[in-house]
């Protein structure tokens, strides 16, 4: 786990935009050549990158908003949904237990959401599709799953990668 974790970081940071700024004196020579110069920007060469550069601000932004409101709608539906059934919390203490997570993990139902999910990374929640669908064998067997996420800090990396993908949306 720590090595994958490890090889997220290398990968975020190679990711971010990093600008380097450098500051070049000219000199103009007695031959009328200038020394110092790394290149010279004609005007539709200027014209590209800078259009270029508002369209990846725009991009950026599109981008930020989608992931804001998705948040904004898991964040808001835990204050709609209803709490799990006992029997499913009592399920899912168990699997806590077995995984010795001793953070309090809530549970929630809404016909709103298709498949289970979790979220949260200090306060984790995981969401169930409403109704009496999965067996207790299921329900464990996906509390197993979305509290391995937890355990593995999958929430907070997936949050970074978004992050990145927002600042990295013209990446093929």
């Amino acid at each position: 786990a720590l090595t994958s974790h490890l090889l997220y970081g290398v990968v975020l940071l190679h990711l971010l935009p990093v600008a380097y700024v450098i500051i070049m004196c000219s000199t103009v020579n007695t031959d009328g050549s200038m020394d110092g110069v790394a290149f010279e920007m004609t005007g539709p060469m200027e014209k590209v990158t800078t259009y270029g550069g508002y369209l990846w601000i725009v991009g950026m932004v599109v981008f930020s908003l989608k992931y804001i409101l998705d948040e904004y709608f898991l964040i808001r539906l835990r204050f709609q949904c209803m709490p799990g059934r006992k029997h499913e919390q009592e399920i899912l203490q168990q699997c806590c237990r077995e995984l010795k997570i001793r953070r309090k993990v809530l549970l929630y139902q809404d016909y709103r959401i298709p498949v289970p999910i979790i979220n949260g990374i200090l306060f984790p929640h995981i969401y169930l599709p409403d109704g009496d669908i999965f067996t207790d064998e299921e329900l464990k067997c996906i509390f197993l799953h979305e509290l391995t996420h937890y355990r593995h800090g999958d929430i907070f990396f997936r949050k970074l990668t978004v992050i990145a993908g927002c600042v990295h949306w013209f990446n093929p």
